[in-house]
């Protein structure tokens, strides 16, 4: 027997313009979508439990004192030993000079005790003498 030859030649399916527009728009939507959603995200910040977490550096002083200037700005960098602010000195002074106050009091005082005690000392051994009886 003879095999006939039954294959059909198919012609090509033609593709619908439609379906590349939808696609195109698909793909140039999410697109815009996502760089929107991205640039957004850049700028704000959003949380659930209103509370943002982020790298938190505590600055204690040694003393505490009203500010008077502040030599940083938000968010610049900074090295250890950098001046971050300057405090009022003016508490600072008035203790200082009530000390030095306390001071010179306590060594007057201790100047007086001392001239007292020279006196009293001068006054016994140059004073009249008892009878060894007496003493």
């Amino acid at each position: 027997m003879e095999a006939k030859n039954t294959e059909t030649t198919t012609a090509p399916k033609k593709r619908n313009p439609v379906f590349f527009i939808i696609l195109a728009a698909l793909v140039i939507g999410g697109g815009w979508f996502g760089i929107a959603k991205y640039q957004h995200g850049l700028h704000h910040e959003d949380t659930d439990d209103a509370q943002v977490s982020g790298d938190i550096n505590l600055v204690i002083p040694h003393v505490a004192g009203y500010v008077s200037e502040i030599k940083v700005q938000d968010n610049q960098q900074v090295k250890k030993g950098d001046t971050l602010l300057i405090l009022d000195d003016r508490d600072f002074k008035i203790r200082v000079e009530q000390a030095e106050a306390a001071l010179l009091t306590a060594q007057s005082s201790l100047n007086s005790a001392r001239a007292t005690s020279n006196a009293a000392r001068a006054s016994r051994t140059s004073g009249p003498k008892m009878p060894a009886s007496m003493v």
